[in-house]
């Protein structure tokens, strides 16, 4: 098991370096400059996406626990380093407040603000976290927390938590059908408010559909979208022949190929990336010590 939490991490990464070259590009713009995409271009050209999930991560097994004020204060003390953000987090981080954490999500929401698909690149430590935990109010709690320190809306928030359940269900071997139940069965603990009832609409929209049926519209950055990326990557058998795919389709490519890169990293394990990948990724060691202690700290919810 230690092996798909490394995947979901590493497969997270890789997709993020993988993608964020293209990120914005259409189609038709790959084709024209680059023909088709056959892998990573760049190392260590990760993003936003890599950076914010990182600090959760040194947050939970620093702390032992997830602790949104104490993932706010990290995030505050490298803005300057969290490059390419979008203008959800970037209206929320703006206006945050560490005595108030929900205040930035609050201004951007008041904004017109909320929709981006930033709380899904952050989840998947979470996730991890909660991974062997059989109370589900727990993994709700802390998933919302993190989403609404940013992403102040219903949509963003019931997303979230579905996708971090689907998350854990894929990693335990169960059918992308049975993870959108599992995932299902957890609208009952959100709070009414932060309940919308479009998202598991979304998830039934997406099953059995493959990467390649992607439309050019499906690939911008919303979070109902990359949830539709997640839904239709854990089909897949091949990590390497799937990230290229949905790369090649640019639109909002570092983020859905890092979450499509999680789903399949859990799936399949580490061991299914491909090393050459890995190599364009120096802190690979250092994440895969990291997420060790993840594990660690995962193992220890387990009931007894």
């Amino acid at each position: 098991m230690k092996d798909k939490f490394i995947g979901a991490i590493l497969g997270f990464v890789v997709g993020d370096i993988l993608g964020a070259p293209f990120e914005g590009m259409s189609q038709e713009e790959i084709r024209s400059a680059h023909g088709y995409i056959k892998g990573p271009v760049k190392a260590d050209c990760y993003t936003d996406d890599t950076i914010m999930m990182s600090l959760v991560l040194d947050s939970i097994i620093e702390l032992g626990k997830y602790d949104p004020r104490d993932v706010l204060r990290r995030y505050l003390e490298n803005i300057d380093k969290i490059h390419g953000i979008g203008m959800t987090t970037y209206y929320a981080l703006s206006n945050a407040s560490i005595s108030d954490i929900h205040k930035g999500g609050k201004v951007a929401r008041d904004l017109g603000y909320g929709y981006g698909n930033g709380p899904l690149m952050r989840a998947p430590p979470i996730a991890l976290y909660h991974f062997f935990n059989q109370n589900d109010e727990e993994l709700v709690r802390d998933v919302m927390e993190e989403t609404l320190l940013t992403h102040y809306t219903p949509t963003a928030v019931t997303a979230t938590v579905m996708f971090s359940k689907f998350l854990i269900s894929i990693g335990r071997g169960l059918s992308t059908e049975d993870s959108y139940l599992e995932a299902l069965d957890l609208i009952n603990l959100i709070p009414e408010e932060f309940i919308d009832y479009e998202i598991p609409k979304v998830f039934e929209e997406s099953l059995n559909r493959n990467i390649e049926s992607l439309e050019q519209r499906e690939v911008r950055g919303y979070i109902k979208n990359t949830i539709r990326i997640s839904i239709m990557a854990s089909y897949e058998e091949d990590f390497a022949g799937t990230l290229l795919t949905l790369v090649n389709f640019g639109g909002d490519a570092d983020t859905n190929c890092a979450i499509a890169g999680a789903v399949l990293g859990i799936k399949l394990g580490v061991s299914e990336i491909p090393e050459e990948w890995l190599e364009y990724a120096s802190l690979r060691d250092d994440l895969r010590k990291k997420v060790e202690k993840l594990y660690e700290l995962a193992c220890s919810k387990k009931p007894s």
